[in-house]
């Protein structure tokens, strides 16, 4: 990803205003419409969906409960990556990574020894 969203640092200015980041609950609606808009996740959460009801049409009342448990599991592991990649977002956007790639260090490196053009 890094290699197609180049992130200029001199571009990471805070609006006039705005004293913080915007916090996770702020920007879901962005990380949704990114993920279905734009990476076509609807799709995939449609057929998701279809394939759960299957289950549990055809399951017994006991068997429903266990599906309608996984169901919400699976819900908390989503909203727990998303959350994960909001605040790996925030990080990547300041060069605050805790584990950067290795070729991210290495190209950075190349960067900030190359001389600079002016």
């Amino acid at each position: 990803m890094a290699r197609i969203i180049r992130f200029d640092s001199s571009q990471a200015r805070t609006p006039s205003g705005h004293r913080r980041y915007p916090r996770f609950d702020e920007v879901q609606g962005e990380i949704e419409n990114t993920a279905i808009v734009r990476l076509g996740a609807g799709t995939a959460l449609g057929e998701a969906c279809r394939l759960m009801q299957r289950l549990r049409d055809g399951s017994s009342p006991d068997a429903r409960t266990l599906l309608d448990r996984l169901d919400d599991v699976l819900v908390t592991v989503r909203k727990q990556h998303e959350h994960a990649a909001y605040i790996v977002g925030l990080k990547a956007a300041t060069f605050r990574l805790d584990y950067p790639v290795r070729e991210l260090l290495d190209e950075r490196r190349a960067e900030l020894d190359a001389p600079q053009e002016e």
